[in-house]
């Protein structure tokens, strides 16, 4: 399961430039404000969301940062890849898929953890201990068996029960031992007076006084000194043999483990009990930690907790405990085991060990315990599972603070368990007291189960809290959002989404370094005095209210609705999460658990400094000189008042469209087109303009796509050397996008420098409503260049730009969206003054206009141009145009549409028009008809029956 971080400091953050649907990284503005301040491990993601609630909203996993750009996995949970635009909205968030995938991997029934099928075996790759285990025609190889040594019976069937005849020893004929040996060579006994064993069968026997045993062959041993049990021993274990006894012993001590009443009763049982019991506490302790996300996941530990509780052990200190009880223990199976291998003695003491847990056996001789070698390397491989299951139980208890009790159930029912180990490996009559510890641990793991099923229970309920507070927290941040708008370079007329400004709301001014609020009406200063309170509780378990001394002394005391509550680092909604309606307590609050953190930031009351009547305000300050002075705006008809050309729409690069105005465009398409203001929804009060731009961009996607709205102002002089602003008015059909400035300087036909000297001034965010928008920009000095004619300096507005436009529009990136352009403005200095036309009337305008352009037409179906001449053959009559105003210099084209000239008898239609001697003042065309003219006759220059007739000459830059 893949692991995902989490952050409760992350901030919203935006898309720096836009992203493909294909693209594997997204750059934003900042990286810090994504992460909370945090990083992204190896092998862990973040998840975020791109555009969310809107219809491009798209999923993924951030697997990688590097400064503010990521690494991502597209199209997360569901969602699709999308393009998104420069500025869309970015924010970190945890999803459902992160709860599932857990739930999916902790209600798997097979395949986990080496498990091939969880209801019948325990694992298929590490070391396991096996309780209440039925074994079906096993092979046990090399086994070990330790623990103290009770009554049993041990049977050896099977093929393989010829190894066993001369190595089984039996330590202790005081118990009751029963050895049946159902092979070639007949059943072996212990008699009860001197006898020659050869093919008897003694049935029940009966060994008592002192008896001598002669005929032996194993050397060392004398005829008529041993002991019976020394005669056993002989049998069954010499020196010579000491090596395969221990196998022996080590292959019965395997069959004792299946034994669930040799559990209770024997070190070996219960060392492979605790062995088991590691197991369930590490499930125990992995259900704990997935207990967060998933009720399931803790009722199935529960399940495992109940399984354990016959085993009489739950935690790693029984399997310390029993590991080394059994290695000190004379009888310990793990010391036979480690030293059978390399001495008789220690073998002997493994046998006896092994004859002892027989004696109390109710099976036969053949089901006796493990070797005491594979015990130690148990013990061992139990140790290092317990090492792992108190690591994995800390992560557990660290993760779910309410599975903290069942865990201390648990710990209870280890110690008891340890107890009871310990217990029955120092002596075997201890056996039944070991029992009795068994049974008390077991009780106490049913306790345990019943903490856990309570752990799962509130686990769940934390999970479906967590959600809930995820959605509370989300919708506080965006009323927060609304209410802190953050820095500003100027006041800022509606909110971060593009809403209407909420009273009270607050934002930092960096030209002034103050903060200022909104009244409802207008912004104004904050009182310094003003302070942010932090008060903090610790609470008891069950606590729902905080109120009076904090944990640092201080008396709660806020504003109400001037406050923000946290619980735990997590912020709650207020009305929904908790009341706060008096002024000095926080009541509401969902019961909370003890240690838990209640955090209360309270806000003193602002208040507004300085501030003045319109009454007052007018009779301290006086209006700036040139503030509405006409010259000071180099734009000229920056109110998009004069239209000769009738212009409507285009989609035509370098095209003209309002007079001056022109559209520069590549990739995708984009349109420019005339709009009108609907009376009374001019975006300045008192000026009640006409028309306004309209651009429209879609379908770019190349590397040098772009899109802007220009003006070339006459003479590269123009502010050289100065420091200019540029202001207009804008707005956006949809969302946040922005706009891009820049002023180009060229120095003429044949100037130098040959390229063009482009000046970035910076970019400005839009929103849906209209908004004055400004930038300072410092313009180049001219010196040292050579400047010819046709020079000029460009204003310049991007809407939309590819990356090879990165440095001149400040990565702008392509944007999809509509731009509404009024009231552009470029002067001298560093303030935005009130708008003001180049010449401040319109027929002033118009004049200024037609410098550049020309156009007569559009009146009447036989409008009369103010334009005559003679016939000079058959077809072709030159007509001289006296112009109204003088043209920037001698007219380069000539645009006409549905001419005819008029004898006052006859109208011949123009089939074609040349310009002949062009000069600013006047020009001559050469107009052409089909036939009919007669030579040296007046003719003048009228529409043919059109109101749409035109003729118009060009001296654009």
């Amino acid at each position: 399961m893949t692991t995902r971080n989490y952050s409760s400091r992350s901030q919203q953050t935006t898309l720096t430039s836009a992203v493909t649907a294909g693209a594997s990284t997204i750059v934003v503005q900042s990286g810090t404000a994504l992460l909370g301040g945090q990083s992204i491990p190896a092998g862990t993601t973040f998840t975020v969301v791109v555009d969310p609630d809107t219809a491009l909203e798209e999923i993924l996993d951030a697997t990688a940062v590097s400064t503010n750009t990521f690494t991502v996995t597209r199209a997360i949970d569901g969602s699709s890849a999308q393009a998104h635009s420069a500025g869309a909205v970015v924010r970190h968030m945890a999803i459902g898929r992160d709860y599932r995938e857990a739930n999916t991997h902790i209600e798997a029934s097979t395949g986990v953890h080496g498990i091939s099928n969880s209801s019948s075996v325990v694992g298929t790759i590490d070391t396991q201990t096996l309780t209440n285990k039925t074994l079906t025609s096993p092979t046990i190889t090399n086994p070990s068996i330790s623990g103290a040594g009770v009554d049993a019976s041990i049977v050896f069937e099977g093929a393989t029960a010829d190894a066993y005849e001369t190595t089984l020893t039996v330590t202790d004929p005081t118990q009751d031992n029963t050895i049946t040996m159902p092979n070639t060579t007949g059943t072996v006994v212990i008699a009860t007076a001197t006898q020659t064993l050869t093919n008897k069968t003694l049935t029940s026997p009966t060994i008592s006084g002192s008896p001598v045993i002669t005929g032996l062959s194993s050397a060392g041993m004398s005829a008529s000194s041993a002991t019976p049990k020394d005669y056993v021993d002989s049998i069954l274990g010499s020196a010579t043999s000491a090596a395969t006894s221990a196998a022996s012993a080590a292959t019965s001590a395997t069959s004792a483990a299946t034994s669930a009443t040799s559990a209770a009763a024997s070190a070996t049982a219960s060392a492979a009990s605790a062995t088991t019991s590691a197991s369930s506490a590490t499930a125990a302790a992995t259900s704990a930690t997935s207990a967060a996300a998933s009720a399931t996941a803790a009722a199935t530990s529960a399940t495992s907790a109940a399984a354990s509780a016959t085993t009489a052990a739950n935690s790693v200190a029984t399997i310390a405990a029993s590991a080394a009880a059994a290695a000190a223990s004379e009888t310990a199976a793990a010391t036979s085991a480690t030293s059978a291998a390399t001495s008789a003695s220690s073998a002997l003491t493994s046998a006896n060990s092994a004859a002892t847990s027989a004696s109390t056996m109710n099976a036969s001789v053949t089901a006796a315990a493990t070797s005491a070698a594979s015990a130690a390397a148990s013990a061992t491989a139990a140790a290092t599972s317990a090492t792992s299951a108190a690591a994995s139980a800390t992560a557990a208890n660290t993760s779910a603070i309410n599975a903290a009790t069942s865990a201390t159930a648990s710990a209870s029912s280890a110690s008891a368990a340890a107890t009871s180990a310990t217990s029955a490996s120092n002596s075997a009559t201890a056996a039944a007291t070991s029992a009795a510890s068994a049974s008390t641990s077991a009780s106490s793991a049913l306790t345990s189960q019943t903490a856990a099923a309570t752990s799962a229970t509130s686990a769940s309920t934390s999970a479906s809290s967590a959600l809930t507070s995820a959605t509370s927290a989300a919708t506080s941040y965006d009323e927060f959002d609304d209410r802190y708008l953050g820095a500003k370079a100027s006041p800022p007329t509606v909110d971060n989404d593009g809403n209407a400004l909420l009273t009270g709301a607050l934002y930092w001014n960096t030209s002034v370094n103050k903060m200022y609020v909104w009244s409802g009406s207008a912004w104004g200063e904050i009182s310094s005095s003003a302070e942010m309170i932090a008060y903090k509780y610790t609470v008891a378990g069950g606590a729902t209210s905080v109120s009076g001394a904090d944990d640092n002394g201080l008396t709660l005391t806020y504003t109400v609705g001037k406050e923000q509550v946290y619980i735990n680092g997590v912020l709650q909604v207020r009305g929904s999460d908790y009341t706060a309606s008096t002024g000095s307590s926080i009541t509401g609050i969902s019961a909370m658990i003890a240690s838990d953190i209640v955090t209360v930031l309270a806000f003193t009351s602002f208040s507004v400094s300085d501030t003045y009547t319109q009454a007052q305000a007018d009779a301290k300050f006086f209006q700036t000189a040139n503030a509405f002075l006409a010259g000071k705006n180099k734009i000229i008809n920056g109110d998009f008042t004069i239209n000769q050309r009738a212009f409507t729409s285009t989609t035509t690069s370098v095209t003209y469209g309002f007079d001056r105005w022109q559209l520069g465009a590549f990739d995708g398409t984009t349109t420019y087109s005339a709009q009108t203001f609907t009376a009374g929804a001019a975006p300045v009060a008192g000026y009640e303009a006409t028309n306004y731009a309209r651009v429209v961009t879609t379908g770019q996607t190349a590397t040098n796509a772009n899109s802007n709205l220009r003006q070339l102002i006459e003479d590269v002089r123009t502010f050289a050397g100065q420091t200019v602003t540029l202001s207009f008015w804008a707005q956006a059909g949809s969302g946040t996008p922005k706009i891009a400035t820049e002023f180009t300087q060229t120095f003429g036909t044949t100037g130098s420098p040959s390229t063009a000297v482009n000046t970035y001034g910076g970019q400005v965010t839009l929103s849906t409503s209209w908004a004055r928008y400004s930038v300072t920009v410092a313009i180049p000095s001219v010196s040292g260049t050579t400047i010819t004619s046709n020079s000029s300096l460009t204003a310049r507005l991007f809407v939309s730009a590819g990356s090879d436009f990165n440095s001149r529009t400040g990565s702008l990136g392509i944007q999809t969206n509509t731009f509404n352009i009024w009231g552009v403005q470029v002067e001298a200095g560093s303030i935005a003054t009130p708008f003001q036309t180049a010449t401040g009337t319109i027929q002033g305008e118009l004049a200024a206009c037609q410098r550049y352009y020309w156009r007569a037409g559009g009146a009447a179906a036989y409008q009369r141009f103010p334009a005559t001449g003679s016939g000079a053959s058959g077809t072709q009559v030159p007509i001289t145009i006296y112009l109204p105003v003088n043209m920037r210099t001698s007219p380069s084209s000539l645009d006409y549409s549905t001419l005819g000239l008029h004898d006052n008898t006859n109208i011949f239609a123009v089939t074609s028009a040349t310009i002949n001697v062009a000069s600013p003042q006047a020009t001559t065309i050469n107009l052409n008809v089909a036939s009919g003219i007669t030579t040296n006759r007046y003719y003048e220059l009228l529409a043919n029956n059109s109101t749409s007739a035109y003729v118009a000459l060009s001296a654009e830059l």
